[in-house]
């Protein structure tokens, strides 16, 4: 995420869902005004950043927005996935995968496994029409990220990351 806070243009807004990325982003994304950056609102509701992200964008035309969330954000908002597309809104969807509910299977202590239903967007987005990219690694960010952000419209970002490794950065700061 620090790669990309490094190369958004100037003029992002940037919209945050609840979970582990939020609270990294609370913490380390910086801004130079409260115009730049929607959290998630005090109740930590899961889902609020792609409708949240949608309308900034629409009030906001053409300026870029940025729209972070993870596996608990995603799965309600497909008409409103298709509305971005269709109206080509200036939207980078990057949805942090760590392949679970990080921030809830981190505070919990049943033997269940806290897991989505589905981990894996990059096809219910593609058929929406939206630009999608995976990234792995800095490296491949680094590649992938200066075409995805010059280009206009909605695309697609999926940042891929072990779980355990990203809880034990994102849990000592939450």
């Amino acid at each position: 995420l620090e790669l990309i806070s490094y190369s958004v243009p100037s003029n992002t807004c940037t919209v945050v869902d609840t979970g582990f990325h939020c609270t990294v982003l609370e913490t380390y994304w910086l801004v130079d005004s409260p115009e730049k950056f929607a959290g998630s609102t005090i109740s930590r509701y899961m889902g609020v950043a792609i409708p949240t992200a949608i309308g900034i964008s629409i009030g906001r035309k053409p300026l870029k927005t940025l729209c972070v969330f993870g596996n608990g954000g995603v799965g309600t908002h497909f008409s409103e996935i298709a509305l971005a597309v269709r109206e080509n809104l200036n939207i980078l969807f990057v949805f942090v995968n760590d392949e679970r509910y990080g921030s809830v299977a981190s505070y919990t202590n049943s033997e269940i496994e806290i897991s989505p239903a589905r981990s894996d967007w990059t096809g219910i987005f593609d058929n929406v029409g939206c630009r999608i990219t995976s990234a792995d690694s800095k490296a491949k960010l680094a590649s992938v990220l200066p075409s995805i952000l010059e280009n206009g419209g909605p695309a697609f970002l999926e940042l891929q990351f072990a779980p355990q490794d990203y809880a034990s950065f994102a849990q000592p700061i939450r």
